[in-house]
């Protein structure tokens, strides 16, 4: 196919390969092939160029820096295939897109491809398992959406061809997906670390759960849910595990309120630092301890499949992950390397926190005169 950056894109579903050199591989849906372990990085509904397809592909290539950049100067795509997917705008919509009926079906066709031989019969289950963990996923906002939904039908396709349920449960447990910004809270059919801010103002699933069950918190924390069970409540559809990330001021070097939805605010540089926030009035750039933290664990999680895909891909027997037993304590230490008091909320958000909260006491007790007032007249 041809390699193109263009900005405008027809209205359907295309899936890119990013290349060395900023060069971008346009694919064909319909012979789809993971031929090498491989990262898909579905991102947020706006996402109707290629062009924005392919950024949160570069910047997976960046967060697996940590894993492959040496003093030589090695690169991701020498060993693995990173793939961005340009979704079809909506109808009645220019902005917001959605994966189409028929992507779904290709996407979990070329999934698919990998657990059953070339009779169209199951494979042997371990096999399957180790061809399964080739696939690892990146997500931003209703990318997580998107995923749950070619997952499921993936399954529906696995039973098709004689899978019982739980070898179902097993092959998804030979991935896993890392989600910035989850835009549901039902769903999680592979294994998952979530990563959630209580500044970020469309989606914050499990942070008030989080904080009901804490208290107020300040910082950056995990919590970690078994299969059942979503942001710690029971949800039949959560048939694998997550760790969720939370943290309650990302960019805490900042002191005005931002929208922390925006997943830029964890994307690191060519030289794996934190891309700072800039002030718009002052120009000034701001370093936020709390962002470079979290990006530090979304980095480590997504190396962390990766690297699982690459020995299976190598090995001749399957080698399962030790995301559930392993992962936890590896995050933790990333957090404790890091000074509490630096990733705390800015001293200045804490106040405004204060005086909202002030504000929203005042203007219930102003209804509830204006109610009385209302109801008893003088």
């Amino acid at each position: 196919m041809n390699e193109t950056n263009e900005v405008n894109q027809p209205s359907y579903v295309e899936i890119g390969k990013l290349k060395p050199n900023a060069k971008y591989e346009l694919l064909d849906l319909q012979t789809l092939e993971f031929k090498k372990p491989t990262v898909v990085c579905l991102s947020g509904n706006m996402t109707i160029t290629n062009r924005d397809a392919e950024g949160l592909g570069r910047m997976a290539e960046t967060y697996l820096d940590l894993m492959f950049k040496t003093k030589e100067g090695g690169n991701a795509l020498e060993h693995i295939d990173i793939m961005g997917i340009k979704y079809a705008q909506r109808p009645n919509r220019r902005t917001t897109g959605q994966l189409t009926d028929l992507a779904i079906d290709q996407l979990s066709n070329a999934i698919l491809a990998l657990l059953v031989d070339q009779t169209g019969n199951q494979l042997e289950l371990e096999k399957a398992k180790q061809n399964m963990s080739r696939v690892s996923f990146f997500t931003f906002c209703n990318g997580d959406v998107e995923l749950q939904i070619v997952m499921r039908d993936l399954n529906q396709k696995l039973l098709q061809v004689g899978y019982r349920e739980d070898e179902i449960s097993a092959i998804n447990h030979a991935t896993l997906e890392v989600s910035y910004a989850p835009f549901q809270n039902l769903d999680n059919k592979i294994p998952s670390v979530k990563i959630l801010s209580a500044q970020d103002e469309k989606v914050a699933w499990g942070v008030d759960a989080f904080e009901d069950r804490n208290g107020k918190l300040s910082g950056v924390y995990l919590h970690q849910d078994h299969v059942g069970t979503l942001y710690g409540v029971e949800r039949e559809n959560a048939s694998a595990e997550s760790i969720q990330i939370v943290s309650t001021n990302l960019v805490n070097g900042y002191h005005k309120l931002v929208d922390e939805h925006n997943i830029n605010f964890v994307s690191r540089n060519q030289n794996w630092e934190l891309t700072q926030l800039r002030d718009k009035e002052t120009g000034k750039k701001y370093y936020s301890p709390n962002a470079d933290c979290v990006s530090e664990m979304m980095s480590w999680a997504l190396c962390r499949g990766v690297e699982n895909s690459l020995q299976n891909f190598k090995s001749e027997r399957y080698i399962p992950n030790t995301y559930w037993n392993n992962l936890m304590p590896e995050l933790k230490s990333i957090v404790e390397s890091y000074d509490h008091k630096k990733i705390a909320e800015n001293p200045s958000f804490e106040a405004a926190y204060r005086r909202q909260q002030f504000e929203n006491v005042r203007r219930e007790k102003q209804l509830k005169m204006a109610e009385n007032l209302e109801l008893n007249p003088p």
